[in-house]
């Protein structure tokens, strides 16, 4: 009986200790209760893709968001927003967690899945009785919903990249007018600016996962002559059917996966020289064509979605009772550091997101330079509603940032990002960098945004002083990922499904 006690301990306190703060707070405390508070409402808009310095409100000068940007004159607009983790997968669900991509676990598309020990941000502001809808890309591996990106969503509904959805989207908030309700966008248009390329169309569109196709073939050749990061031979002769030539989706990233985290640094950058090589044979060696594209997919994001948005929250008088939140998964490369596109590890042009808080009944912008991590947004957006913030949450809420303005402490020293084959933590004036099994990269990033010069040899001090605190870091994450718990030889396996569903038998 010690495994189940040893089970029940560590897998269910957590859940009942947290279920037990929200009964207390709601009993001990009624002003924090929904039925005593007319609530504000909320909707979370996450633009896949989408860097901050394309955005009027950010200073560029193309005329990409007019709508956005009339948001921002009443907003609080954050200058150094990062997220931590340099694709949507992972990032998404820190945002949705208040996770460090390490501590939620969901990192590799059609295999992780969040631990039922969560508690997702929708599922929050459901128990405490708001409306919860989901517009985003349903089918998108990215952001699946059996992954959980679904879970607490009273409806979801597929949002195209063609804005397919958008009048569910514009009903749904019609419908729920006499409600509190929290909805979350996201929207994959931005992200995929390069099937709206000029000269994309002498090419096959689908031809994109040509890249990935290659790929595939080159690990099938360095697991076959156990190369590294293959060397070792179990890695080939216990999954043959991932080597046996016949592409599918989903393949390499299975494949990758296989690797040790710090032998992958290898298979990234094999990646990244294959997109980058198929992006010069495309004829479109312009870097110009490729960011008018993605300009002109914002600009499509902005007019088609974001504007019917405000004017509908206007015409139904909620614009001042609704906190509306606009931001990014992570950030895009074109052509910085020899790269096109995301998922190369923590670098900030990968890394840095906008954020824009639309406050109620706030009539003056303002404009806030302190270091934000993605995570920070759920429990800002908790405490803004007077929802009590669960003990898993990993971010820190800034409402004080945006009340009384008091930047006498920041909020965070550091902050931290991950990627698969690196880690990274930052502060306002260094960044450190840590690839896996290859080099330490010190920058100091308050004279060198871009991170092109690497000073960690001149300044080894600094960078060991933030490598400790990276340690440091990284030893304190609880891991949420589901394990395989043991069970005494006694219990059955009706049982043992029993206490894995109920905590109990």
């Amino acid at each position: 009986m010690k495994y189940l006690c040893k089970f029940l301990l560590f897998t269910f306190l957590p859940i009942y200790c947290l279920s037990f703060v929200f009964l207390t707070v709601s009993e001990s405390n009624e002003s924090t209760h929904p039925k005593d508070k007319e609530g504000y409402n909320v909707i979370l808009i996450i633009i896949d893709d989408l860097r901050p310095d394309h955005l009027g409100c950010y200073g560029y000068a193309n005329h990409t968001s007019p709508a956005i940007d009339k948001v921002a004159k009443d907003s609080f607009i954050f200058d150094n927003v990062f997220s931590q983790f340099d694709y949507t997968i992972a990032s998404t669900m820190s945002i949705f967690t208040s996770l460090y991509p390490s501590s939620h676990g969901v990192l590799f598309v059609r295999k992780d899945k969040l631990s039922a020990r969560v508690l997702t941000m929708p599922e929050i502001f459901n128990i405490y009785g708001y409306k919860t809808a989901l517009f985003s890309n349903l089918k998108e591996p990215h952001l699946d919903i059996k992954a959980g990106f679904g879970r607490g969503f009273q409806n979801k509904v597929e949002l195209g990249i063609q804005f397919e959805g958008r009048d569910e989207l514009l009903s749904w908030i019609q419908k729920n007018k006499a409600e509190k309700f929290f909805l979350a966008m996201h929207d994959r248009r931005v992200h995929d600016y390069y099937l709206f390329i000029n000269n994309f169309d002498k090419v096959n569109k689908r031809s994109f996962g040509v890249v990935d196709k290659s790929f595939y073939h080159k690990l099938i050749k360095l697991a076959k002559s156990q190369k590294p990061p293959f060397d070792d031979p179990k890695i080939y002769l216990e999954h043959r059917s991932l080597f046996n030539g016949s592409y599918a989706d989903g393949k390499t990233e299975q494949i990758t996966q296989l690797v040790a985290a710090e032998k992958r640094a290898k298979l990234e950058e094999m990646r990244g020289i294959l997109q980058t090589s198929w992006i010069e044979n495309l004829g479109v060696k312009d870097t110009k064509s490729w960011i008018a594209a993605y300009d002109a997919c914002i600009q499509a994001v902005d007019k088609e979605l974001i504007e019917p948005i405000i004017m509908k929250l206007k015409a139904l008088g909620l614009y001042d009772k609704t906190v509306l939140i606009i931001t990014a998964d992570h950030g895009e490369s074109f052509g910085e550091h020899g790269f096109f596109g995301h998922g190369f590890g923590p670098l900030d042009v990968l890394l840095r997101v906008p954020l824009i808080i639309k406050m109620p009944n706030t009539k003056e912008g303002k404009r806030i330079k302190e270091l934000i991590q993605s995570i920070d947004i759920m429990p800002t957006l908790l405490e803004t509603t007077e929802i009590k913030v669960p003990h898993q949450a990993q971010g820190r809420s800034f409402i004080g940032l945006m009340t009384t303005g008091d930047c006498s402490s920041p909020l965070h020293k550091y902050i931290f990002a991950e990627g698969l084959e690196a880690k990274s933590i930052r502060s306002q004036e260094w960044k450190l960098l840590i690839v896996f099994g290859r080099e330490k990269k010190l920058f100091h990033i308050s004279l060198d945004p871009e991170e092109t010069h690497d000073v960690y040899s001149q300044n080894r001090d600094i960078g060991k002083k933030l490598e400790i605190e990276l340690n440091l870091w990284e030893s304190s994450l609880t891991s949420y990922k589901d394990k395989e718990y043991l069970f005494s030889p006694e219990i059955d396996k009706a049982g043992q499904e029993r206490i894995r569903k109920t905590g109990y038998w």
